[in-house]
């Protein structure tokens, strides 16, 4: 591959220059953190030339190599790698980036958006974005995304700004989240399970500090697993580390894990009346069910009953509304938008209420 070192083999470019981030893990959650001007520089110019694939950036006395191609950063002497993203320039016009999701078009926010917009701009054929938990491959050439996690592909399209009617989704529309049955923990972290051999001999789990594969346990993997930060564990050790948790437990990278959010559906529909506050729009309408049941094991006493509730909410409908529609649904999903707790309206408890 073709590696840009250094300012000298920059080219200057007019125009403005796209704000470029490396992620940082911690124990507080992700944090996104901007590059130097100098670094910023370099990388807008190369990422402008399909034909260069990394960076090599001189920060601080360490060298880094970035790829161009899989938006990653990596420290070449310690081999310790770190994901980066473009987000727009102020004031840069972005275009509107859709996926296509099970019940319609959903739109990329604007910051993947500035990058999918400077890789076509530059006749990249292939991009990475990084979006919360996920890790997609963009290729646009075909105008497909792929979940590098699940391998999943969907199509994706650039819509035209003036075409922001398409955001909306199609209504009325239906979500069920079903809590019943065991996660499948292999498959949404993505773990490898190791045979022995494949960790050093004595290597203790670090958590419980017991060696791994003591009394022929299984030891896993996590993709996240560094020679700097070792993410291998006995089995159950992530099995009750992700029970409470949808973070590594030494890495604390999060998974997208089932939330403790209980068993229910979600509707959403239209109405011509206005929305408060926003006169011209007419009205989306959430209502959300939940049935009483029985606590799981994510919930704060399991095998005990809990009261259902139900839910309405309403959104105007325009583009700030489906952009809120669109993370509510994200939430609930994901199995975050309620939890089994007290009710500070009702006064029930143990309750279905609000996570947020």
């Amino acid at each position: 591959p073709r590696v840009r070192q250094g300012l000298s083999g920059c080219h200057f470019f007019a125009g403005r220059q796209g704000m470029w981030e490396w992620q940082e893990r911690n124990f507080h959650g992700d944090v996104w953190i901007p590059y130097e001007d100098t670094a910023k520089i370099q990388l807008e110019s190369a990422f402008r030339d399909a034909s260069q694939e990394e960076v090599l950036l001189e920060m601080r006395g360490r060298t880094y190599i970035v790829s161009l191609t899989r938006m990653l950063q990596t420290n070449p002497f310690t081999h310790f790698q770190r994901h980066v993203r473009r987000g727009p320039a102020n004031g840069e016009r972005v275009m509107l980036w859709e996926w296509e999701s099970d019940s319609g078009w959903s739109s990329f926010d604007r910051r993947a958006a500035a990058q999918l917009d400077a890789a076509m701009s530059a006749q990249r054929p292939v991009t990475v974005l990084h979006l919360e938990q996920y890790e997609y491959q963009i290729d646009l050439s075909r105008m497909q995304q792929t979940n590098t996690r699940t391998h999943k592909s969907r199509a994706i399209r650039r819509v035209e700004a003036s075409h922001k009617s398409s955001l909306r989704p199609s209504l009325p529309l239906y979500e069920f989240f079903d809590m019943s049955g065991a996660m499948d923990l292999p498959h949404v972290t993505g773990w490898k399970v190791l045979k022995r051999g494949e960790w050093a001999e004595g290597a203790e789990d670090p958590i419980t500090f017991q060696n791994l594969g003591e009394d022929d346990e299984e030891v896993v993997r996590l993709p996240c697993h560094t020679e700097s930060i070792p993410c291998t564990f006995n089995r159950s050790t992530l099995e009750q580390a992700f029970a409470s948790s949808n973070k590594c437990p030494t890495c604390t990278r999060p998974y997208p894990l089932r939330g403790p959010q209980p068993s229910g559906e979600m509707h959403v529909s239209a109405c011509s009346q206005s929305c408060v506050g926003h006169e011209r729009s007419g009205t989306l309408v959430l209502r959300y069910v939940f049935p009483n049941g029985v606590q799981a094991e994510q919930h704060p006493e399991p095998g005990n009953p809990y009261h259902g509730t139900q839910r309405q909410c309403v959104y105007p409908d325009n583009i700030i509304g489906w952009n809120a529609l669109e993370l509510l649904r994200r939430a609930f999903r994901s199995g975050l938008l309620f939890r089994v707790g007290s009710s500070a309206t009702t006064g029930r408890q143990p309750a279905v209420v609000w996570s947020i």
